[in-house]
């Protein structure tokens, strides 16, 4: 049996770090497949990519654009803003490692 060594502190905090921004990247891709099944049972079509999602959520709720049923727009609202909420985390925990190992040299 192989042993290993023990993981201090620092090194089993940045490790939870990664695990929670692994499940949240796993999740976006869900969440983005979602919303555009939503739209494709009611007949709007998404080009694949992150970006063009994007783009066709900023404009979805312009009042002169308004075209889907007020249940579906408030899912869409409801969805938009979780998929937002997930991006924001990400960059969050992104920027925190970032700083984390900016501090600790010694962890690699």
């Amino acid at each position: 049996m192989r042993s290993v060594p023990i993981k201090s502190s620092a090194q089993k905090e940045i490790l939870a770090m990664h695990h929670v921004r692994a499940r949240l990247v796993r999740a976006k891709p869900a969440l983005i497949n979602e919303i555009r099944g939503l739209l494709l049972e009611h007949g709007e079509s998404i080009s694949q990519g992150v970006s063009k999602l994007e783009a066709f959520l900023a404009n979805l709720f312009d009042p002169e654009k308004r075209e889907l049923l007020s249940l579906l727009e408030f899912l869409l609202e409801e969805l938009a803003g979780e998929y937002k909420l997930h991006r924001e985390r990400i960059k969050k925990h992104e920027e925190r490692l970032y700083c984390f190992g900016k501090e600790r040299e010694s962890i690699k």
